[in-house]
């Protein structure tokens, strides 16, 4: 029996892992096979889970006014993160 079914490169990121299933191209739960997504996909959303944690700390410590230029400037740098890893 199958544990794991392992998709890499070009063919693995953009298999659409449900409808692979569908068609039976891929073994389903039913036989008790847990399909893993890729481990790439997995790092990304927690590296965007981060980023986004950190804007929502420095924008909760966002002064009212007068906000200091290194604040701006970490601001830009974790916006321009984020839109790089969302790519």
């Amino acid at each position: 029996m199958v544990d794991r079914v392992w998709i890499a490169g070009g063919f693995g990121q953009y298999l659409d892992i449900e409808r692979a299933v569908m068609i039976r191209l891929l073994p389903g739960r039913r036989g008790g096979v847990r399909i893993m997504a890729d481990s790439r996909e997995t790092h990304k959303n927690e590296k965007v889970r981060e980023i986004e944690e950190k804007l929502a700390d420095l924008k909760g410590r966002w002064p009212a006014h007068s906000v200091p230029p290194s604040m701006w400037q970490q601001l830009e740098k974790l916006e321009s993160e984020l839109e790089e890893v969302k790519k």
